[in-house]
């Protein structure tokens, strides 16, 4: 089997015999990364991908809207051929939490999946902030906003942080976007730009009186990126959603500890977010940080209760 995969993964009509079972791969009611992982489609040289046809439309029934993929990057390559999203206990926290007229702040937006389910959502009555560091991905963002008629985004080309700055901003592995962090990255071959930070207090506006989640996932910078919101972390009816990757906290000084001591001094009482069946997750409260990477839901009391109010 792992000849197979790997036979496939360089052969230059994977990305034809992809396209051709792709209708059969999204009606599997599970697996659908297992079989385009048989099929190369996943490890595949990003070489293979990169043509004419490298951007690809299509409509995720998930999320109700239209996505542009880059199927030379892994993530873009998974969604459009599986028809889903990975990442999908952020989007059941999403749908399960956000109302109309909320709030949605998107830190490390990627290509804005999150986004613009966030968008509909909270309706022309809401708001969504998106900021996302990649300018490519910015551009990826600002056509499906036009593609989805979606006019209650607000995004920025710029990282979120603890003070104003100009950082590197670093991939290793270029053809997976999900991958570009802060971190001082080693690596001989890695794609760097040098980018725009600020303070996130600094461009947001007063949400004090909304209802606002917020979704953190920066690839170790999540404790700087919480230094700079501290005056919204004062809110009442906020929560947050944080991807806590110890290793990657330590690597810029803080730690998976340092994140929910930050928060729990707020007032946010944390969440692990755990799969408990087909399509349904739960919620489990977490005494102490983990080790791993994890999501984490934290909450404050006052949000939970204006759902119902």
């Amino acid at each position: 089997m792992d000849k197979m995969k790997r036979r496939f993964s360089k052969n230059p009509l994977t990305p034809e015999l992809c396209e051709l079972v792709k209708p059969l791969i999204q009606v599997l009611p599970a697996g659908r990364g297992t079989v385009l992982r048989w099929l190369g489609g996943v490890n595949s040289d990003a070489s293979l991908w990169q043509d004419k046809k490298q951007y690809r439309t299509f409509y995720d029934r998930a999320i109700d809207a239209y996505i542009c993929a880059d199927v030379a990057d892994f993530s873009g390559r998974l969604h459009y051929f599986t028809g889903r999203h990975q990442d999908r206990q952020n989007q059941y926290v999403i749908k399960k939490y956000l109302r109309q007229g909320d709030t949605f702040v998107d830190i490390g937006s990627n290509v804005g999946v999150h986004t613009i389910l966030a968008a509909q959502i909270v309706g022309a009555s809401g708001q969504v902030y998106a900021f996302e560091p990649q300018k490519k991905l910015v551009e990826i963002i600002q056509a499906q906003l036009v593609i989805n008629k979606l006019k209650n985004v607000h995004l920025y080309w710029m990282g979120l942080g603890d003070e104003r700055s100009e950082l590197v901003l670093s991939n290793p592995l270029d053809f997976n976007t999900g991958t570009a962090t802060f971190r001082p990255i080693v690596e001989s071959e890695q794609h760097i730009d040098r980018v725009q930070v600020e303070r996130g207090e600094d461009i947001l506006p007063d949400l004090s009186e909304s209802r606002v989640l917020i979704k953190i996932d920066v690839e170790g910078f999540e404790f700087r990126v919480l230094k700079g919101l501290e005056k919204l972390l004062s809110s009442q009816k906020i929560a947050l959603l944080v991807e806590v990757t110890d290793t990657w906290l330590r690597e810029l000084g803080s730690s998976a500890s340092e994140v929910h001591c930050l928060l729990k001094s707020y007032g946010f009482r944390p969440y692990l977010i755990e799969k408990a069946g087909f399509g349904s997750y739960r919620f489990e409260e977490s005494t102490s940080a983990l080790n791993h990477q994890h999501d984490v839901l934290f909450v404050k009391p006052e949000f939970l209760s204006s759902i119902s109010s």
